[in-house]
């Protein structure tokens, strides 16, 4: 009898530790996804500020900023 009290405990332990790792392991994933998310934000917010910078120099500056930049066919 006292076996399987003994059994019963571990069998407790042991679903409450396996509840418990699955529960960290997919809040640590969400947090990589949202990591990964925020980082392609901060890409993306860099390279729509570069693009805009080029295209204010191109315009500011005319056509001869064309051939600054190697595009003195356009």
């Amino acid at each position: 009898m006292i076996f399987y009290f003994l059994f019963f405990i571990l069998e407790c332990f042991g679903i409450i530790m396996f509840l418990l790792c699955s529960v960290l392991m997919y809040f640590q994933l969400l947090c990589m996804i949202f990591k990964g998310l925020e980082r392609k934000e901060y890409y993306y917010s860099l390279m729509k500020e570069n693009v805009s910078e080029n295209l204010l120099f191109i315009s500011s500056n005319g056509v001869g900023s064309f051939k600054e930049l190697g595009l003195g066919f356009l």
